[in-house]
């Protein structure tokens, strides 16, 4: 456990018990692969639960980090995994072999992530269990691999456990067309709109992407196998990125979210679809500074009937409403009223989280906590993730 625990990457404990136990479950007939290896943190776990050497395993990554091959090998991996170096779908082209373990953890945008899970999942064979990494919200791309295995029931969700989610295979999947107004696209957008917003953290923090330096060694290795036309377009778009990064990242204060005026200018037909919508434009007012609206909607919303539900989390809107206006009025130094609307909130929610997070707060001022460097994006939705909702 030491060792492991010394490998570079950013899977959680949970996802690691998780892979292990379903990697074990998998049934023999097939092998296992894995796309995106970084380190291997996650192909020890994979491998030891699927009994490799006696079973076949194959990890795929566009470039293996230097310490791969000697993480590996302290399990006695080392020559008993298949390791393919390139894009998954250039490898996929002259793959032939049946899989019953599949974990997808490559590029997560929307059109690469879709791609992945639709041509791999034709050698999954029925009763395999296929896992999908950075599902906790904030990525649309792994949402939508979501939408488009559960949808036509093609996979049986399992369990979403340290931002990775588990299905299991039915029959091949059905095809989801990827239309900007199709319920499955608003539903992941929404997910990443609320993560992004923090609006279903009691906290309410706003999360980061985790970030690692990489060692001396890989930064040489990375520029030595790169073309110098290729390593300015990279600078070039990291200081861009960092360009953007300090101008929309102010004192608590949210950019104008282009994804939130995105859901609610491209309404679908979804049940609460315009109480969550106000729901997240409160939360955003929040961030901005603008607490009297904030306030407003909270206001309104919270006097809801308790069984509308959000869209995508299913917990009462007006629960949460009643928690942002009490976390309003303690930031605007109205303590008293905030106590109140704690103490109403402990008393009537059926939430335990919030129940108990609510009674903390009747004594005790609520301040918005700094993001933690070491915390992981998936962390900020695992306080609620039980009332996550997988699809529309």
């Amino acid at each position: 456990m030491e060792y492991w625990n010394s490998i570079r990457g950013w899977l959680l404990l949970p996802a690691a018990e998780s892979l292990h136990k379903f990697a074990k479950l998998a049934p023999a007939e097939g092998m296992a692969v894995e796309i995106g290896s970084f380190a291997g943190k996650s192909t020890v776990c994979i491998g030891k639960g699927l009994g490799v050497p006696q079973r076949r395993m194959t990890s795929i990554d566009l470039r293996f980090q230097p310490d791969f091959r000697s993480n590996i090998g302290f399990y006695g991996f080392d020559k008993a995994i298949q390791t393919l170096q390139g894009p998954s779908l250039d490898h996929f082209a002259d793959w032939d072999s049946p899989i019953s373990f599949l974990y997808i953890d490559g590029h997560h945008g929307k059109g690469y992530a879709l791609a992945d899970l639709m041509v791999w999942d034709m050698f999954v064979l029925p009763g395999g269990y296929v896992a999908l990494d950075d599902t906790a919200g904030f990525m649309i791309g792994p949402n939508l691999q979501v939408q488009a295995m559960t949808a036509g029931g093609a996979y049986e969700f399992l369990e979403e456990s340290g931002g990775i989610s588990f299905l299991r295979k039915n029959h091949n999947l059905s095809s989801i067309s990827y239309h900007p107004l199709s319920p499955a696209v608003w539903f992941a957008t929404l997910h990443r709109v609320s993560a992004r917003l923090g609006a279903l953290d009691p906290w309410f923090r706003q999360p980061r992407l985790p970030t690692q330096n990489p060692p001396l060694s890989e930064w040489i290795d990375r520029f030595w196998h790169t073309s110098p036309a290729e390593t300015f377009s990279l600078v070039t778009r990291k200081i861009r990125q960092k360009l953007g990064h300090s101008v929309s990242s102010g004192d608590g204060g949210a950019r104008p979210s282009s994804e939130t005026q995105w859901i609610r200018e491209h309404p679908v037909e979804l049940p609460s679809r315009e109480q969550t919508q106000a729901y997240l434009v409160g939360c955003e007012d929040f961030r901005a500074g603008r607490h009297e609206a904030a306030l407003e909607v909270f206001n309104q919303l919270a006097g809801l009937a308790p069984e509308i539900a959000f869209t995508h989390f299913n917990l009462p809107v007006c629960d949460l409403a009643l928690l942002r206006s009490a976390q309003v009025h303690d930031i605007m130094g109205q303590r008293q009223m905030a106590s109140e609307k704690f103490t109403l909130l402990a008393g009537k929610t059926g939430c335990p989280e919030l129940r108990e997070f609510a009674g903390r707060h009747t004594g005790e001022k609520f301040a918005i906590p700094s993001t933690k460097p070491t915390m992981l994006l998936r962390e900020f939705t695992l306080d609620l993730h039980a009332y996550k909702r997988q699809q529309p």
